[in-house]
């Protein structure tokens, strides 16, 4: 789940600035871990409890299985969670946050209460167009080498309130139709010396899906005096095969409140800072959560309450220029050094079955 690696990153940074306080208290070594978002979608809401086993090693987490959690609506209703998988807890029935309503998430751990502030839910939000534009972006790897690469870049334009400031968090998947070079031909399975599945297919079409891997995009439109804003860049991918014919993003936008902007906020700040160990520490980031009782647990996470808008788009391969052969330049055949063996071919490259996430079942809501 892409929050809680935010959430499990802010375990990090938590233990960065306490490691070294040696008044630090025994309950904060362990503090509860938290996850939780509220939407207006009807469906079965859910919650991550964890607790962190060291603070000082944030990869191991022990689940919480025995608490008891609900959420209550401004009205006093109340709406009861059940453990349902590992550090997951489920929502007894499906049901759909209420537009201007505000609500509490309420945990029960061995006794110990903690509750989080109410949250009002948003109005829906407005994406008025999906956009895809290429250009040259400059890159830099995990080494820090930066190089100039061709990018496409997805955008949207948003229509904004004019009577308040608004703050979203933005995700993002897409699908891309591919066929492959030799798609049908068993050359993958004779360079290996081993036999094809016996249900190849020389017409197959695949539908590849992909999502944020690791993603945090944020938008306030504090200072902004517009009813509109175009080109909010959301993310970017490399022109390969994805645009070999048509790429469909589907952009989701979480309409949240200030809390969970600034939370979230405060994560990426820190997320991208790059300073010395002898730095001054990050400050711990507090979320909307807290402990009830008179002692010093510690509890770290967000109830995160938002509607949620989406928005697919579709672009065929005119939205870049270059040579489309490109896209297979990895399934071409190319002579190594004299006396080496021919490279043996991706079996992707006879069968686009054999591409990550990838399916010939089209999708319902493909557009040909």
């Amino acid at each position: 789940m892409i929050r809680s690696k935010y959430i499990f990153y802010l375990i990090a940074l938590t233990a960065c600035v306490e490691k070294f306080n040696p008044d630090l208290d025994a309950a904060d070594s362990q503090p509860l871990i938290v996850d939780a978002l509220l939407t207006n979608e009807n469906k079965q809401h859910s919650v991550t409890i964890n607790l962190a086993k060291d603070i000082s090693d944030f990869s191991q987490f022990t689940p919480v299985i025995d608490g008891t959690v609900y959420v209550e609506d401004s009205q006093g209703r109340i709406f009861d969670y059940v453990h349902t998988a590992n550090d997951k807890y489920t929502s007894v029935v499906a049901f759909a946050g209420i537009i201007g309503s505000s609500y509490r998430l309420v945990i029960d751990v061995d006794g110990q209460r903690y509750e989080s502030s109410f949250e009002e839910l948003m109005p829906e939000a407005q994406i008025a167009e999906i956009n895809a534009n290429t250009a040259v972006e400059r890159i830099s790897s995990e080494t820090g080498e930066a190089t100039d690469e061709l990018r496409v870049t997805i955008s949207v334009d948003l229509n904004l309130p004019v009577d308040r400031e608004v703050y979203y968090r933005f995700d993002w998947n897409s699908t891309y139709r591919a066929r492959t070079l030799d798609q049908g031909s068993t050359v993958c399975w004779d360079e290996r010396n081993s036999d094809p599945p016996i249900n190849l297919d020389v017409s197959a079409t695949c539908y590849v899906n992909e999502s944020s891997s690791s993603f945090l995009r944020l938008f306030s439109s504090e200072g902004l005096q517009a009813t509109g804003i175009e080109d909010v860049a959301i993310y970017s991918v490399e022109p390969n095969r994805r645009f070999q014919t048509k790429y469909s993003p589907e952009i989701t936008l979480f309409h949240i409140t200030k809390t969970a902007f600034d939370f979230w906020q405060a994560i990426e700040n820190q997320s991208t800072n790059t300073g010395s160990l002898f730095d001054t520490p990050p400050s711990p980031i507090n979320g909307n959560i807290s402990y009830t009782g008179s002692g010093n647990e510690r509890v770290i996470g967000i109830f995160e309450v938002a509607s949620v808008t989406r928005k697919r788009a579709f672009f065929l391969n005119s939205v870049v220029n270059r040579d489309f052969d490109n896209y297979n330049i990895d399934c071409r055949p190319s002579a190594g050094p004299p006396g080496s063996p021919q490279p043996v071919r991706p079996l992707f490259c006879c069968d686009c079955r054999f591409l990550p996430n990838s399916t010939d079942v089209k999708p319902d809501f493909w557009e040909d």
